[in-house]
């Protein structure tokens, strides 16, 4: 599988790095510092889609804090607040189509569980 377009994630207890590329520790810049402290665990998923015409990637993760910011946000698109339906309910069917999936830190699975590559260091 083509592994071009990689997003690592870094966990420090309640703070959580996404940083855009493959990395094996934080780097200076293009990436984005979360405080999950008011985030249940349960809940803590991370749903991503890529490619496509506006962005590289657009980037969930419900309830996190942004703490500080080094990405290029023409390029990347970072929320902490799942979009609405039309009901106004939250959801998370943006990321259950082509090139999106989401990923559950409590069961360790991705969700569909192709596209996408999760490695776990």
């Amino acid at each position: 599988m083509d592994k071009s377009q990689c997003v690592t994630v870094i966990d420090r207890g309640d703070i959580r790095y996404v940083v855009n590329g493959k990395h094996k520790k934080i780097p200076n810049s293009d990436y984005i510092k979360l405080d999950m402290s008011n985030t249940d665990r349960i809940m803590r998923d991370f749903r991503i889609c890529w490619k496509n015409e506006l962005y590289q990637w657009k980037l969930v993760v419900n309830n996190a804090k942004v703490v500080e910011s080094k990405i290029d946000e023409s390029r990347f698109v970072f929320s902490s607040e799942l979009p609405n339906d039309d009901r106004g309910i939250p959801t998370e069917i943006e990321f259950r189509q082509d090139n999106c999936a989401v990923f559950s830190f409590y069961l360790m699975k991705l969700s569909p569980e192709r596209g996408a590559i999760v490695e776990i260091l």
